[in-house]
């Protein structure tokens, strides 16, 4: 909620909770809810998917005979897609109940279905989705900064929001943390990614778009969902080869059009209180010098080689016999 406080204006439909705020629940009363009931929960603001080994007309049927008595009520109305100012750069730090700090990254975007909405779902995939992925690799393998890294194209009909996410593994690496982030992404700007990275992403990304809808549940919603914003249920496949269709060129004209530094909103939430020695990172001693034990090796009278690693400290036996197999 608080990132939507933020980045959208005032009078925007997302900013505000979607079951009301707290206030305004409290002043409903039973004459107000049958009034909202009365107006959105209509045929003409509904629809219905049925998927399963059914009887086609019987199931039309039995649709026609439980909801064609009910009155069709008034068409609500499309939501107006109101423009959202060009966001400059600007930060928030607050304080709450966690044990770690954490700090999101959050750029507008287009809605979904629109220009660069596949383009940031797969660029979102390479900066953060695996161990391979860029953000990951520098921030939990290399530099061990974070303990959890996240990004994600928050697509949405009125505006949408590209966040990256980022849990640091102390207080003490939130600056740093941040650098990395911020010299990641000019790269995306600047330089394609390579086809085998993008191809890597895309395969992912397809497969769990391919798997979801196998669910009858899951293949109704994605009916209904296609109805009701593109017009058709029947969009499954373009929805697929928008995807497909993404080029290294595209990412990075996505990347350079729509997330500038300058158009970044930072969030950093801290612990509360004045923190603890936990939150300081431990200074690295040096290494120590590791010697690895060398066994004894000799002959048998048969011929037979023998390693033997002595361990005096530790009562037990243990013996392996290799023989080559041939070819």
């Amino acid at each position: 909620i608080l990132l939507y406080e933020r980045r959208f204006p005032d009078g925007h439909a997302y900013p505000d909770h979607v079951i009301g705020s707290p206030e305004d629940l409290q002043k409903a009363t039973l004459a107000d809810v049958k009034a909202f009931v009365a107006r959105h929960y209509v045929p003409s603001n509904a629809s219905i998917a049925i998927v399963g080994d059914v009887d086609a007309e019987k199931v039309l049927a039995s649709v026609e005979r439980l909801f064609g008595s009910i009155t069709a009520g008034e068409a609500a109305a499309t939501p107006s897609r109101r423009p959202v100012p060009r966001a400059t750069a600007s930060r928030l730090t607050l304080r709450d109940d966690v044990r770690l700090g954490r700090v999101t990254f959050a750029w507008h975007t287009p809605p979904f279905y629109e220009a660069h909405d596949a383009e940031l779902d797969l660029l979102a995939a390479i900066l953060a989705d695996g161990r391979s992925s860029r953000l990951w690799r520098r921030l939990m393998h290399e530099e061990a900064l974070a303990t959890e890294v996240d990004a994600w194209q928050e697509s949405r009909q009125l505006g949408s929001l590209f966040c990256i996410q980022v849990q640091a593994a102390s207080v003490a690496d939130l600056p740093r943390l941040e650098d990395v982030v911020r010299e990641e992404l000019p790269r995306r700007r600047s330089e394609a990614v390579p086809n085998a990275e993008l191809a890597r992403a895309r395969a992912t990304f397809l497969q769990e778009m391919v798997a979801v809808p196998q669910r009858l549940e899951d293949r109704a919603e994605y009916l209904n969902l296609y109805f009701t914003y593109l017009g058709s249920p029947e969009r499954f496949a373009w929805d697929l080869d928008r995807y497909r269709r993404v080029t290294p060129a595209a990412l990075r004209e996505a990347a350079s059009h729509l997330l500038q530094p300058e158009r970044c909103f930072t969030l950093t939430v801290l612990p509360e209180g004045k923190g603890s020695p936990r939150d300081v990172r431990p200074k690295v001693e040096a290494a120590s010098t590791f010697r690895a034990p060398v066994p004894e090796t000799f002959k048998l009278e048969n011929g037979l080689e023998v390693w033997l690693l002595r361990r005096p400290g530790l009562p037990l036996v243990a013996a392996r016999m290799l023989m080559p197999g041939g070819t």
